[in-house]
């Protein structure tokens, strides 16, 4: 859905298989290259709501990796597709369904899981692909880190 977006015709099949499993990115940096090789930027973010709003509005792509449900700690990537500020509910395709799932603005942190909680504010993490003349820097995200790199400083440090 992402890369037809944008004008470029390859499958979820064909795709789905560089990047997910079990519904787990397994190889975000394959899904970054394939982005580059069809001229297209991309990185690695975790975003929130607020964050996520300004993306659908600027028509910047995310595959995002949220849970399966609110019940459940499993994940699954799911593409933002839009919103409704009056109704305060966020719209994502689903890829392997081809169906769309509503989520209130409410219920925004109960899909989040609890590695994406930066400074107490809940993050969907995923992979953002956008056109060369977007310019992602005025959005001030903050870059995906592996867990294992995560270092945290104090504000005394």
């Amino acid at each position: 859905m992402v890369f037809d977006s944008l004008g470029i015709d390859i499958s979820w099949e064909e795709l789905g298989s560089l990047i997910e499993s079990d519904g787990i990115f397994k190889d975000r940096e394959a899904v970054m290259e394939y982005a580059e090789s069809e001229n297209l930027n991309s990185g690695e973010y975790h975003v929130n709501l607020g964050d996520l709003l300004h993306l659908i509005l600027r028509e910047v792509r995310m595959l995002a990796q949220i849970k399966f449900s609110p019940e459940s700690e499993s994940t699954i990537c799911r593409v933002p597709s839009g919103y409704d500020i009056s109704k305060e509910e966020i719209y994502f395709n689903d890829p392997w369904t081809g169906g769309e799932i509503t989520i209130s603005f409410d219920d925004f942190s109960e899909y989040c899981y609890n590695m994406d909680i930066i400074g107490e504010i809940n993050h969907l993490t995923g992979v953002l692909i956008y056109d060369k003349n977007v310019s992602i820097e005025d959005l001030n995200l903050t870059p995906y880190v592996y867990p294992a790199d995560r270092s945290y400083k104090s504000e005394e440090d």
